[in-house]
């Protein structure tokens, strides 16, 4: 008996077993997964997968580890950018500044390309 309710004992005297898919336990081993995973920008649905688990399985063990390290990986890509551009490279200036400035391709002409290109020290035979 089981909180007052009965229950069937299987053949050889033992309570059966739980029926359905085992629920999921993180050890040190899957949070080191999870973290270089996401560390290396796979999606939640490709980790969870390699886990062998529900993306929502996923979200409800990993949720803390999961945004901890995204922010570090977006985080070190974006400083990777910023640098690009500010060292002149003149496709990473024009994405840092559609990006996080707000301009958008259609604003620009041909003059203004050429007055960027002036101001950061880029010539044409560059390209």
């Amino acid at each position: 008996m089981k909180n007052g309710v009965l229950t069937p004992l299987s053949k050889n005297g033992k309570l059966p077993s739980p029926r359905g898919i085992p629920h999921h336990r993180p050890t040190s081993e899957t949070r080191s997964t999870v973290k270089k995973m996401v560390l290396l920008g796979s999606t939640r649905a490709v980790i969870a997968g390699a886990l062998g688990i529900s993306p929502e399985t996923l979200e409800k063990h990993y949720h803390d580890t999961l945004n901890y390290y995204q922010a570090h990986m977006l985080s070190n890509v974006a400083g990777k950018a910023y640098g690009m551009a500010l060292k002149g490279n003149p496709h990473m200036v024009m994405f840092v500044l559609r990006t996080r400035a707000g301009w958008r391709d259609n604003v620009f002409g041909e003059a203004d390309a050429q007055l960027i290109k002036r101001v950061i020290g880029v010539r044409d035979d560059d390209i």
